[in-house]
Formats: C-alpha cells, structure tokens, sequence
C-alpha cells in the first residue's frame, strides 16, 4: 500500500506525532472492529478495519525504517524467553486444572 494512500485512510497528515497516529488508529479500530457491528455493516466494517491495519502497518513500517537509518539498533528480533516451567503452569491455570 502507498505510504500517501495509507495517510488518507487514516484521516491524518504526514506530519502527525506516533501519539496522535496511535490515538487516531485505535478510535477507528474500535468503529470498525467486526465484534461491534452486526449484520451487513459487519463485512463492510471488516474490509474497512482490514484497510486500516494495513495502512497504519505501512506507515509505522516506514517510520520505523526512518528510524533504522538515523543508526537506531533494531531490537525485534530479541524474544524473551520463558521458562517451560511458566508455559505449563499458563497453561494450566487456563485449563482449571
């Protein structure tokens, strides 16, 4: 998706702080989520809600590559790591056991 598509499907300028951008996606996240609207609105609301994920991915993605050239380590490749002992005892309080 074009970075200038994805501005207008969001509402928002080029210019608009990550806050702003965050605050404006999540709004429209919430209008469109298909668990809040039912019936034929719900397809329509879940094509919207599509589009606007992907645009606002393009555009963190392409800020975020800004970031990445202004010498800014990428760290989304560190995964903490949990113990198997905290995944089963997860597991089993979800499960009531």
């Amino acid at each position: 998706m074009e970075l200038e598509v994805s501005y207008d499907l969001l509402g928002v300028e080029p210019n608009v702080s990550d806050r702003f951008l965050r605050d404006t996606f999540r709004d429209l996240a919430l209008a469109l989520h298909p668990a809040a609207n039912e019936g034929a609105e719900r397809r329509k609301a879940l094509r919207k809600f599509q589009e606007i994920q992907s645009a606002y991915t393009t555009i963190l993605n392409h800020r975020k590559g800004d970031d990445n050239d202004e010498g800014e380590a990428d760290t989304d490749h560190i995964v903490a790591r949990i113990p198997p002992t905290a995944r089963l005892y997860r597991f089993s309080r979800s499960m009531n056991l």
